[in-house]
């Protein structure tokens, strides 16, 4: 049987800058296009990461997303319980046991801060009431500094019958500190792309 081709793992440092978002934004998407396979009816769920609470959390609300818009789903947590053992032979046979025809894979590449300097005008008048007798209002204008943190998603799905990835899509997110929020965010925006792409 063909091994699954899971990119590499995610560093442990990346982590506990899994953050939340309040929207997911499609930078780019590829599908295989060669797969002519009906839907995918059942999938399994991983969410790329070491910390337990965090993978156990990520893959829930995928799998809620997913039975909630009918479609099968099942957390690999729930099969491999030790994230360290998610690797290809384990993800091959889960699936198996499980009797799902794909596994979607979620990670977070990575986050990035990133800065932006504005000018934003301000008006000043020496006395608020004179705004009403006509009196001048001085405009001017001070340097802002716009920080804003970026978290860079990954998605991959994968034919568990064959194992062979079918596709992927690459996001990103305002992030701040919630991992619940992101994966909610993710899990609709990967949802909608899979199906528009035929393929759930």
């Amino acid at each position: 049987m063909k091994r699954f081709q899971f990119a590499a793992g995610v560093a442990a440092g990346i982590v506990p800058f899994l953050a939340a978002c309040a929207s997911v934004t499609v930078d780019s998407t590829w599908r295989d296009p060669t797969y002519e396979g009906p839907p995918f009816k059942k999938v399994m769920v991983i969410a790329w990461v070491d910390r337990p609470s965090v993978r156990r959390t990520v893959e829930d609300i995928f799998v809620n997303a997913l039975t909630s818009r009918g479609v099968s789903a099942v957390a690999s947590y729930t099969l491999i319980p030790n994230a360290q053992e998610v690797k290809r032979a384990a993800v091959a046979d889960a699936a198996k046991r499980s009797g799902v025809d794909s596994v979607l894979v979620n990670r977070l590449q990575g986050v990035v801060t990133e800065v932006q300097n504005e000018e934003v005008q301000t008006f000043v008048t020496p006395d608020p009431a004179d705004v009403f007798l006509d009196s001048p209002i001085v405009g001017t204008s001070i340097p802002v500094e716009m920080t804003s943190r970026v978290a860079f998603l990954m998605s991959n799905l994968f034919d568990a019958r064959t194992a062979k990835m079918v596709w992927w899509g690459r996001m990103d997110a305002s992030a701040t500190n919630r991992a619940a929020d992101l994966a909610r965010g993710m899990s609709g925006t990967v949802i909608s792309e899979l199906r528009s792409a035929k393929l759930l």
